[in-house]
C-alpha cells in the first residue's frame, strides 16, 4: 500500500467517522431540543396551575376577610344590645332593691322592738342611759 492509498484510506475513514460523529451529534442535539421543549411545556403548565391555585387562595382569603368583617360587626352589635339589656335589668332591679331594703329594715326594726326591753327602747329614743 502506497502513501497515496494510505492517505486516501485514512481520508475515507476519517470522513466516514466524521460523518457518523456529525450524525450522532445531530441526533443528540435533536434529542436535547425535544427534552428542552418538553421541560418548557411542563414548566409552563406548572406555572399556569400555580397561578390558578394562587388566584383561588386569594379568592378564599378575600371571602374569609369579608366573613371576619361581618362577624366583627355582628359581635359589636350584639355586644351593644347586651349592654343595653344589662342596663335595662339594672334599671328594673334598682327600685325593687330599694323597696326590698326598706321592707327588710322595717322588719328588722320590728323584730328588734319585739325582742328588746321596753325600757331600753325608751332610753335609746330619749337619750337617757
Amino acid at each position: 500500500m502506497t502513501d497515496q492509498e494510505l492517505i486516501g484510506y485514512l481520508d475515507r475513514s476519517f470522513g466516514e467517522l466524521s460523518q457518523k460523529f456529525d450524525e450522532k451529534i445531530d441526533g443528540l442535539h435533536e434529542e436535547l431540543r425535544e427534552e428542552i421543549r418538553q421541560t418548557r411545556t411542563a414548566l409552563e403548565e406548572g406555572d399556569r396551575q400555580t397561578r390558578v391555585l394562587i388566584e383561588a387562595v386569594r379568592s378564599d382569603a378575600r371571602l374569609l376577610a369579608e366573613g371576619l368583617m361581618g362577624q366583627g360587626e355582628t359581635f359589636a352589635r350584639r355586644q351593644s344590645e347586651t349592654l343595653l339589656k344589662i342596663d335595662e335589668v339594672k334599671a328594673l332591679i334598682g327600685p325593687l332593691y330599694k323597696s326590698l331594703n326598706s321592707r327588710v329594715m322595717i322588719l328588722e326594726e320590728t323584730m328588734e322592738r319585739e325582742h328588746s326591753d321596753v325600757m331600753d327602747v325608751i332610753r335609746e329614743r330619749f337619750g337617757k342611759r
